[in-house]
């Protein structure tokens, strides 16, 4: 495990994914009046409305659907989650969030978040990646020039 090498308690990267989890349930199901019940099944659908809304608005709606699962993908990695297999968790996670939104009507189903939510889930993968590559390679660096 990943955790070792640092000397985090796996404990606390547990309780982060529950915290997680928590934050994203109340950040999907928590909004509106609770009466939603609409789809949308036709990919990029979203680039039609940037015209109908205000570009910042538009924009951060579309990072908020990004990094909602940035640390979805990064808890995937710290576990050592094949990315074959973690794209695939992170694409079913969105996929039922998707459709206990649209069957419990607190919000709507859409191709796009779950686009989107994967590709966040993704580059939080790949972003933990990067981090744990760069980390190890400055211990190294550091180990080398302490042995000389």
């Amino acid at each position: 495990m990943l955790l070792k090498e640092y000397e985090v308690d796996p404990i606390y990267i547990d309780l982060a994914l529950v915290l997680y989890l928590i934050f994203l349930f109340s950040a999907t199901f928590y909004r509106g009046d609770g009466k939603t019940s609409d789809y949308n099944l036709m990919p990029f659908d979203f680039l039609n409305y940037i015209s109908e809304v205000n570009l910042s608005t538009f924009i951060a709606a579309l990072l908020i659907s990004v990094m909602l699962f940035v640390p979805g993908g990064a808890y995937l990695y710290i576990k050592r989650i094949k990315f074959a297999y973690s794209w695939q968790i992170l694409l079913s996670s969105s996929l039922v969030i998707e459709l206990l939104q649209f069957f419990t009507k607190r919000g709507s189903f859409d191709i796009d978040d779950l686009l989107l939510n994967t590709a966040g889930g993704c580059l939080g993968f790949l972003l933990a990646k990067v981090v744990h590559k760069r980390i190890t390679h400055e211990k190294q660096t550091t180990t080398t020039k302490l042995s000389h």
